[in-house]
């Protein structure tokens, strides 16, 4: 959308310079065009990097998890020898 009123503001001005349909317009456009791509390329790394940060997060996220369930788990196993330890002393 932005570069279709680009491309018009462009097309106007050379019009009113006398240049309406020259060499001159068609760069001008080309260079608008590609300013548009440029823009749409630079959108869509800024998707795929945060993208990759979600998947880093949510590795990260795994991994902490994981480890308090085995930290869970040897505190169980630690309270149940605790228990029959006192069974079998007292």
């Amino acid at each position: 959308m932005q570069n279709a009123a680009q491309q018009g503001a462009i097309q106007q001005n050379l019009a009113a310079r006398g240049l309406g349909g020259s060499g001159q317009e068609a760069a001008m456009r080309l260079i608008a065009q590609q300013q548009g791509a440029n823009a749409a390329n630079q959108a869509g790394l800024g998707v795929a990097a945060n993208a990759q940060q979600r998947a880093l997060q949510a590795l990260q996220q795994a991994g902490q998890l994981s480890g308090q369930m085995g930290q869970q788990e040897l505190g169980e196993r630690q309270s149940a020898a605790d228990i029959m330890n006192q069974l079998q002393y007292h």
